[in-house]
């Protein structure tokens, strides 16, 4: 079994200070045996040792340090809740669930007539169609 985030990052933290003092030759060692050690692609952990406490200057007087970590993304609230979806995936379905990027001019094209399409194509039996939509002249 490989190595937790925690104890990779730990292997990062301990890792990077010695990796960024070492010569050429040393850091082909190191590199090689820390990416036995977590597995990791050998480009990111490169990227890795190398950008771990190193100091950027952003500003005249701002200084920003680099702590590499594995930070449990926050998972974003909805900015849309389900009515407000129903009706764009109604047409990307009756649209045969084409690409966003062919779906994006769609809704631009009289929306009130798809509404109208998008509730008789959603009913479940004719009994809930409008008189006017069942097709009763």
């Amino acid at each position: 079994m490989g190595l937790s985030k925690k104890e990779k990052l730990a292997a990062v933290r301990v890792t990077a200070p010695i990796y960024q003092k070492a010569a050429r030759k040393r850091k082909v060692l190191i590199l090689d045996e820390f990416v036995a050690l977590t597995g990791y692609n050998r480009a990111y952990a490169a990227w890795l040792l190398t950008k771990q406490g190193s100091e950027t200057l952003i500003g005249k007087n701002i200084i920003l340090k680099c702590d590499v970590r594995m930070s449990a993304g926050k998972k974003r609230s909805s900015v849309y809740n389900q009515v407000v979806l129903t009706s764009p995936i109604a047409i990307w379905y009756i649209m045969d669930c084409i690409c966003g990027k062919r779906l994006a001019p769609i809704p631009r094209i009289s929306f009130q007539s798809w509404r109208s399409t998008m509730r008789f194509s959603l009913m479940r039996n004719p009994e809930q169609t409008p008189e006017h939509q069942r097709g009763h002249h």
